[in-house]
């Protein structure tokens, strides 16, 4: 993305950003602007996530085949899958919240048990929806405790925001 600074009467396309921190040239993580007493960023210089810090929990019950799970979108959100086995919009709202979904790569870090279906091990870039969950189509219930790491390479780079541990559970019996 590329920010447009006037300088000498003309607009310009400046593609990096630096400022002077005591003495040294430094990156910022973002440009910007104040308006109206608020500032708000313009610029970002790489990617940003919010992905929820609480410990968030996905338990479903239900007498046939249960599920439960969440996915991350490729269009920035994030979405839990119902007892049903329909995927629906979570309320916690987007993972991503400035840059590219391509800029993003999803690391899952499995805590306990194991995922029915799981999108992989590894970073995964996230311009390509990424689903985790368990399902369960006998008496009893499957649970994975899983904390998802974000990256902004595919391998080095930096960590840009982590999940608290999320547990899945899916428990089929009665409802």
């Amino acid at each position: 993305m590329a920010l447009e600074i006037k300088t000498g009467g003309a607009w310009k396309a400046i593609d990096t950003a630096s400022i002077k921190v005591a003495g040294a040239w430094k990156t910022p993580d973002s440009v910007a602007i104040k308006v109206g007493g608020v500032w708000k960023v313009v610029w970002p210089t790489g990617p940003t996530v919010s992905p929820s810090t609480t410990t968030p929990l996905y338990r479903f019950r239900a007498t046939g085949t249960c599920y439960s799970g969440l996915r991350f979108h490729s269009d920035g959100g994030e979405d839990s899958l119902t007892a049903a086995g329909v995927w629906t919009d979570n309320a916690r709202g987007p993972w991503l919240d400035s840059g590219l979904n391509s800029e993003v790569w999803v690391q899952r870090v499995i805590n306990s048990g194991s995922f029915t279906v799981d999108a992989g091990s590894g970073r995964l870039v996230l311009s390509t929806i990424r689903a985790f969950y368990v399902t369960r189509s006998v008496n009893g219930s499957k649970i994975c405790n899983a904390t998802f790491n974000f990256y902004d390479a595919a391998s080095g780079g930096s960590l840009i925001g982590t999940t608290g541990a999320i547990e899945i559970e899916a428990e089929q019996g009665t409802a």
